[in-house]
């Protein structure tokens, strides 16, 4: 994390760091395992615990260091988008195809046009609701004034 912010970087990268310290994890308790199972141990009655082994270790913990360089290197590579929610292009380009007083049924046929999900209009027209439209009754909108 330390890194992250003395170069600079986005936030947004924080959580790709947090899912490589996550998934190192995993793959430690993965190869204590297998390494365990190689070994003809029996692991089904098992009473004492499994251990990692250092090599375990630094196995997981170069392939979460190889993750996160790899999200700063696509992070530089993607097209920077200009809202500030980094969502893209697609919320703008359904908004805008949008009439100016709509209902939910017909948000969603718009959004099928443009192959986004039912489920992800929706979650828009709410997240939107008092920011970019008015909700004038139940299934009915309106988008506000710019």
């Amino acid at each position: 994390m330390q890194t992250i912010d003395d170069w600079d970087l986005s936030s947004y990268l924080h959580a790709s760091n947090n899912r490589a310290a996550i998934i190192a994890l995993r793959l430690v308790s993965m190869f204590a395992v297998l390494r365990t199972f190689e070994q003809d141990r029996d692991l089904s009655n098992r009473v004492e615990s499994i251990e990692a082994s250092k090599s375990d270790l630094i196995a997981g913990l170069w392939l979460a260091d190889t993750f996160v360089k790899h999200a700063i290197r696509l992070f530089h590579i993607l097209p920077k988008t200009s809202d500030k929610n980094g969502k893209g292009e697609r919320p703008h380009i359904f908004f805008e195809a949008l009439p100016d007083k709509f209902e939910t049924a017909e948000a969603v046929e718009v959004a099928k046009k443009l192959d986004i999900p039912e489920r992800t209009s929706k979650r828009w027209l709410s997240d939107w609701n008092e920011k970019y439209i008015k909700r004038i009754k139940r299934g009915f909108y309106e988008k506000m004034p710019a």
